[in-house]
């Protein structure tokens, strides 16, 4: 939108492919994802978007994480629990410019210019308490706010209960991280004054406002910035500033028991070495709001397509796409051991099963009518029920999963090389490239589909000719078997 004019200009924007500092020469392809807010600089017309950056390996990666013997740490680190590692989960990704290992997900702002495009330049901030690059304080972007008076940007991080305080002044914003400021659990939202003085920060899992005054950075950023955008802030390079907020206000009680806030905790805090090594991502890091991030990471079992948990955990077992663990516990403790967590308690991982379970609520199903049924879909219902056709022959069931392994068709080569290595490796037999039957529920906004994400849409799924049969079926047919599908 350009300022004094009336319309709206629609422009696809390429996200950035990389944080200053991280490098590009590794053949590790970093993808952008999570683009859910932005804001408008008053002193340029920039689009400032909030998103993160994904780093989920690739067929080298993979082969790599067969040969460690656990999973790293986060300075890559081999821990030693004699369990393979997961270089998809960033431990052999490409290296920040000093050395620092990219996490798998990093908080990221592109600067969308007038002709649509990202900014970008090579530099990176480090963090003077960790010496790790100093973006690795914050997860989770949730809002992204731009003062209306300086140039600073301001990145509410849901899962690290802080905010991102960016300048604006020198071109690419990820060049010059400001400041953190600490405020209640889990911020998803934030206003400023109009005078400009204070920022308020919604904390969702707190119930709670808080209350943050700006005058330490806004001493600061009136006088740091010269002219010439050009030249860098050297204040902003010596020492970011560390600020907490001054009061926070609750407005409501939270609803949630005891039990399910503490796996609601467990869930979406990053900056926990129970979950992940160096405080790398959390659970919601992956699953935003229990949902999906779209990605196919490269574990140690080969590409596997992030799944959806809100509504799909209870009576779906046997658990992940291999189908090795029966229960939803054992099936966390091992996602966090490739984690590289130290672990768990007991209680905690009841916590965090009844919050997966019960505290993750599905997105509303728009295929759904309140009369029923339309006449495609009870059409479409009785071919996913004809055995010709064999959808239920699998998916079968009120939680639509017969819990069996199957071979069906979809193993890539790299899966194959990775199991003949592992057998080679560490001795035995190869491992049997087969999945477990995933439950129907969601299938509207689970795309893409199967284990490796192959499948961008349930026509592309239908077309697999060893999970059922539906070539002998009409165009129309098909649509009314999608159509069907899409109500589960």
């Amino acid at each position: 939108y350009s300022p004094g004019q009336s319309t709206w200009k629609s422009n696809d924007v390429a996200l950035r492919g990389n944080n200053p500092g991280q490098s590009t020469d590794t053949g590790q392809k970093l993808a952008s994802w999570r683009a859910i807010s932005a804001t408008v600089s008053p002193e340029t017309g920039e689009t400032l978007f909030a998103h993160v950056l994904v780093s989920p390996g690739n067929e080298s990666t993979l082969l790599d994480s067969v040969l460690h013997d656990g999973p790293t740490d986060s300075n890559g680190n081999t821990k030693s629990s004699g369990q393979s590692s997961s270089g998809g989960y960033g431990a052999s990704g490409p290296s920040c410019s000093d050395g620092t290992p990219i996490r798998p997900i990093e908080i990221a702002v592109t600067a969308a210019t007038t002709n649509a495009s990202p900014t970008m330049r090579e530099f990176a901030i480090k963090d003077v308490e960790t010496q790790r690059n100093f973006v690795s304080r914050f997860d989770q972007p949730h809002d992204i706010v731009h003062h209306p008076k300086v140039s600073l940007a301001f990145v509410a991080a849901y899962g690290t209960d802080n905010v991102l305080v960016l300048s604006t002044a020198g071109g690419d914003p990820m060049r010059f991280p400001f400041a953190e400021i600490q405020v209640g659990m889990a911020p998803r939202a934030m206003a400023i004054a109009p005078d400009g003085k204070t920022l308020y920060v919604l904390n969702a899992q707190g119930f709670s406002i808080s209350e943050v005054s700006l005058a330490p950075l806004l001493a600061t950023a009136v006088d740091a910035y010269p002219a010439d955008k050009s030249v860098m802030p050297p204040q902003v390079l010596a020492a970011p500033f560390y600020l907490t907020a001054q009061r926070s206000v609750a407005f409501a009680d939270d609803p949630m028991s005891a039990e399910l806030r503490v796996g609601r905790r467990l869930f979406t805090f990053s900056d926990n070495a129970k979950i992940s090594a160096g405080g790398r991502f959390a659970c919601a890091s992956c699953h935003l709001e229990g949902d999906e991030d779209k990605q196919t990471w490269f574990v140690a079992q080969g590409p596997r397509q992030t799944p959806a948990l809100a509504g799909r955990l209870q009576g779906t077992g046997p658990f992940n796409w291999g189908g090795t663990e029966d229960g939803l516990q054992t099936n966390m403790d091992r996602t966090i051991e490739r984690m590289g967590g130290d672990g768990l308690s007991k209680g905690e991982l009841a916590s965090l099963e009844q919050f997966m379970i019960h505290g993750l609520v599905p997105p509303p199903n728009p295929n759904l009518a309140a009369s029923g049924l339309t006449e495609p879909q009870l059409r479409g219902q009785t071919l996913f029920y004809d055995a010709e056709v064999g959808c239920s022959t699998c998916h079968s069931g009120a939680d639509t999963t017969d819990g069996k392994i199957w071979d069906v068709g979809t193993g890539s080569k790299a899966e194959f090389n990775a199991a003949q290595l592992e057998a080679q490796f560490k001795g035995g037999k190869v491992r049997k490239v087969a999945f477990n039957t995933p439950s129907l529920r969601g299938l509207h906004h689970t795309a893409p589909y199967l284990h490796d994400g192959s499948a961008a849409s349930l026509a592309d799924v239908l077309a697999n000719k060893q999970m059922g049969k539906t070539s002998h079926l009409s165009n129309s047919q098909r649509g009314d078997l999608l159509a069907f599908l899409k109500t589960l």
